[in-house]
Formats: structure tokens, C-alpha cells, sequence
């Protein structure tokens, strides 16, 4: 069996938790080790902690300060296990399927062991008692690359699962900045490997009051949801582009496509020439055809 380490990062999830960590543990066919990082909780989820680590031996945990969701998983990422084949990460109030990270696996197998390689998938959204959620919203099938992954994550942290090439390159490529830490994997793998999106889910993606981030089942919410992203995260694609260059910067020949879209990203900024050459190009796109036209739109009049 194949040896996967899942790192997990919580703080205040002792009503979900021990549901979660069951599922983990009685994954399908892969030889499962977790690692969690606690990031300064206050209620009773250190307890529950303590338990799993007296009660297996392939689960410990350390309890950090309060760094918040993104930083937390990048410290945990410092105390994985080397000996791990694959890797994937955790939110602390989902439910796995049995099969999830078996199929992940298999997928990534699909591709050369030295190449980095990043498997994440679709959710299904539930509700507390983990009731299926009706979907209104008819999903596009994904397609990732690096030009969607500069303006547009479609990595949902939770369903990520990366080889060791690309975790490795992630551990020794800490970012300045990121808007999120899915995102930085989906940037690095698109640039450096390849990515999988698999239009199946294999996780009760819980929806609840307290989600960092949760995800949106009608077009009214999502549509909310989107134009609240695009005003919050002005500024912030180019910073990480400038991240992610200031981080790879003496790697990125290695994919001479690519780079030429972040310095088009990079430099829009300059001139109206530089700007337009972006509206125009093809390659540098966000999902859905809808999102990417307002992206280009709010890109051309500065709002990004």
C-alpha cells in the first residue's frame, strides 16, 4: 500500500472533529500517517487531540500560536514526514469518503514520479448533519493551467493530494504572500507539473456557520460571492504573482510558455499596451466565460 501523510490544520473544531478524523483513519487501501498543527485553539479540541495521539500510532499533533488558516499549514508543513509518498491536507469539519484518497492516488500515479503533480477534485456540499445539499448551479467541467491558476484557484484545499516532487518543491518555496495556500499549489504545480481536477467529489464538504471558506449552491449566493471576492482581492492576484516570481525566480526558465505569461501579468500595470495585450490573450483566463469577461473588465479599469 502506498504511504500518504494527511496534515491537518485546526483550531476551535471540537464539534466536527473527532467525525473527521475517524474518516481519515479508516481510509481505503493507502497506508495513512496525519499530522495536525493546532493553531491556538480554545475549546476542547486539544483534548481530542491528546486522544488520537495516545490511541494511534500514526497520529500526532503539536499546538502552535494563533497564525490563522494559511501560515498555519505551511508550519505544518515543516514537521512532515519525509518517508510519506504523497501528501495531501485536511480541513477539520469534513467528512471523507473511503475511497477518496485511494483514487487520488491511482490518478496521480498516471504521471512520471518526478514530475510535480497536483490531484484535487469537486465537494459535495452538505449540510451540519451532512444531508446533501441541492445544487442549482450547473458546473463547467475545469480546465487548469497556469493562466488560470495567475487569476482564478480552483483548488479546494481539502480535496488537494500532491506527489512528493511538488511538496517538496512547495516546502522549499515558503510564499512571502498568497491569497491562500490551495492557490500557491495549484500556481506551482500548473508552472512546474501538472494538475488533475476530477469532476467527481469524494468529500462531505460541510457548510456551517464557522467555515473559513465554504462554497455556494445557488446562483444568487455565488453571484454574491463572486463580486464580494473580486472587491476583496484587489491587488492581491498580482501580489502573489510577484510572490511567486520573487520565490521561483531562478527556476522559471524551465517553462519559457509560462513565463511569458506572468511577465504579461506582471506588466500590465506599466502601460495601455502591456493591459490590452492581457484583455486579448486567450491563455490567461478565469473559468467561467461570464467571470472571465467582468475580470477583464475590472482588470482594464484598474479594479484588480
Amino acid at each position: 500500500m502506498n504511504t500518504i501523510q494527511v496534515i491537518m490544520s485546526t483550531y476551535n473544531g471540537e464539534k466536527f472533529l473527532t467525525e473527521q478524523l475517524d474518516s481519515i483513519l479508516t481510509q481505503e487501501m493507502v497506508k495513512v500517517d496525519i499530522l495536525v498543527r493546532d493553531d491556538g485553539s480554545v475549546d476542547d479540541t486539544l483534548a481530542i487531540l491528546e486522544e488520537y495521539q495516545k490511541k494511534y500510532t500514526n497520529f500526532r499533533y503539536f499546538a502552535g500560536q494563533n497564525c490563522g488558516v494559511i501560515q498555519s499549514f505551511f508550519e505544518a508543513m515543516k514537521y512532515s514526514e519525509e518517508e510519506a509518498e504523497y501528501y495531501a491536507f485536511a480541513d477539520q469539519d469534513d467528512v471523507w469518503l473511503p475511497q477518496k484518497l485511494q483514487i487520488a492516488i491511482e490518478r496521480l500515479k498516471e504521471i512520471r514520479f518526478d514530475l510535480p503533480a497536483l490531484y484535487c477534485s469537486k465537494t459535495i456540499l452538505v449540510d451540519e448533519e451532512l444531508n446533501e445539499l441541492p445544487m442549482q448551479i450547473n458546473e463547467r467541467e475545469k480546465i487548469p493551467s497556469f493562466g488560470n491558476a495567475l487569476v482564478e484557484n480552483i483548488c479546494t484545499g481539502c480535496t488537494a493530494v500532491m506527489n512528493k516532487a511538488l511538496f517538496k518543491k512547495i516546502k522549499e518555496h515558503v510564499p512571502e504572500y498568497t491569497v491562500m495556500h490551495d492557490w500557491w499549489f495549484y500556481l506551482t504545480a500548473s508552472y512546474f507539473g501538472e494538475v488533475i481536477y476530477d469532476e467527481e467529489g469524494y468529500i462531505l464538504y460541510r457548510q456551517h456557520g464557522h467555515n473559513v471558506l465554504g462554497s455556494r449552491n445557488t446562483y444568487l449566493k455565488e453571484f454574491k460571492a463572486r463580486a464580494k471576492n473580486f472587491k476583496k482581492h484587489r491587488g492581491q492576484v498580482r501580489k502573489q504573482a510577484i510572490s511567486f516570481y520573487k520565490s521561483y525566480k531562478e527556476e522559471l526558465l524551465i517553462n519559457p510558455q509560462a513565463r511569458r505569461l506572468l511577465a504579461q501579468l506582471l506588466n500590465a500595470k506599466k502601460n495601455w499596451r502591456y493591459k490590452w495585450a492581457l484583455i486579448k490573450n486567450s491563455n490567461i483566463y478565469r473559468q467561467r466565460p461570464m467571470d472571465n469577461l467582468i475580470f477583464k473588465i475590472l482588470y482594464l479599469a484598474n479594479h484588480i
